[in-house]
């Protein structure tokens, strides 16, 4: 610690919405200043994220930067790098990564970026191979000490695709707030609330999906799988949480054309979506690729287990057959029968949920990720020196 005691890290994250991503950056920043790391952020003033940091006491900068070729962010970050005599800087989406590689590389400071999901994907889960994608993979080359990978899924994708050297790469798990995960209303009265029946078995579906571009989520996949589940269990209710107004619209349409609308509830972007999860009596995530959810451990950490595309860094937390259960991408009917085979036993949904609980707070706590980002630090720093 006494060699980050006179410095000073920013992590930047220029998102208009708060995610997964967007959490990450909040809890990581709460630990690390915890631990006593000295940190700061720059983000969009006004955001969801922006206001929360500044409320919970993290020094925060006002800064946006529009798209990965935006010239006049490097003057303005290069600006507040100086000023503020930041030493190391660490972002955490592609768009920040090559502006903060440039101020990082011209102010001769260190740098670290986190990988939070595969690189160069399209919406149907395959590689892009571009000028672009050849550009992002020279700058996580070159460009930074260290980069961060949320999963061994994403480790293995940057080492291969991009050809980092393994010596700079770090899988560090995406640690919960666990004090977060705790809901602030009763369950049957959330029921209430958002028109459910307290009754009905609630399959739940929490993305934040926008426009037409829903496809790596997989939620088609899980409209194609409710059909078949209502055939069989009528007494179910899928509920989705995190769509914008175009992707609800769009939803609602597919759901009306194949008949299932009434089996379908879409609440949108909420912020108590603690308090909506600990309703569901299961999680689906069909993604057709990720990092590692952050949706799937706070499902777990709230005891309701999880039906999972077995891809990437999913079944890295979901032990199939212990905790949930894992599916091919793309198959839904594998996820109806999954579906299925939980809501009609009981008891093996309540042990699943059990096993799901114990296995994040034991090895997905914010605490340990920040410990090995902390770490990280000072190896990079030490180095330099």
């Amino acid at each position: 610690m006494n060699l980050l005691k006179n410095k000073k890290i920013i992590h930047i994250c220029s998102s208009l919405v708060y995610g997964g991503g967007e959490e990450h950056v909040r809890t990581i920043l709460a630990y690390l200043q915890n631990r006593g790391v000295p940190v700061c952020a720059a983000v969009p003033e006004g955001t969801q994220l922006y206001n929360i940091l500044k409320k919970t006491g993290i020094e925060v900068f006002p800064l946006y930067i529009g798209h990965k070729f935006h010239i006049k962010s490097v003057y303005k970050l290069c600006g507040l790098l100086r000023a503020h005599c930041i030493t190391l800087i660490h972002t955490h989406n592609r768009r920040e990564d090559l502006i903060g590689a440039i101020c990082a590389k011209m102010l001769n400071i260190a740098s670290v970026t986190t990988i939070h999901d595969r690189i160069n994907m399209d919406q149907n889960g395959n590689k892009v191979v571009s000028f672009g994608s050849s550009v992002y993979h020279f700058i996580l080359r070159n460009c930074f000490d260290a980069l961060i990978t949320v999963s061994k899924a994403t480790y293995d994708d940057i080492s291969a695709c991009a050809k980092v050297n393994r010596e700079k790469v770090y899988h560090v798990i995406n640690g919960l707030d666990l004090k977060r995960i705790i809901p602030s209303i009763n369950k049957n009265v959330m029921k209430r609330k958002i028109g459910l029946n307290e009754n009905k078995k609630i399959i739940g579906f929490v993305a934040r999906i926008r426009n037409s571009s829903f496809g790596k989520k997989g939620i088609l996949y899980l409209i194609e799988a409710a059909v078949e589940v209502a055939k069989y269990y009528p007494n179910s209710k899928f509920v989705v949480s995190g769509e914008d107004d175009e992707a609800a619209k769009i939803l609602k349409k597919i759901c009306a054309k194949k008949k299932i609308s009434d089996y379908f509830v879409f609440l949108g972007y909420r912020k108590d979506v603690i308090d909506i999860m600990q309703c569901f009596d299961m999680l689906i995530c069909p993604s057709l690729f990720e990092g590692l959810p952050r949706v799937v451990l706070e499902s777990m950490a709230l005891g309701v287990p999880v039906i999972g595309s077995n891809v990437d860094g999913i079944p890295e937390v979901i032990d199939d057959g212990k905790c949930g259960y894992l599916v091919q991408p793309k198959d839904a009917s594998a996820l109806a029968d999954r579906i299925l085979r939980l809501l009609k036993n009981q008891d093996t949904l309540l042990k699943f949920g059990k096993n799901s609980a114990e296995k994040i707070k034991k090895q997905f706590r914010a605490e340990l990720s920040a410990e090995q980002t902390e770490q990280i630090y000072i190896k990079i720093l030490e180095k330099r020196q």
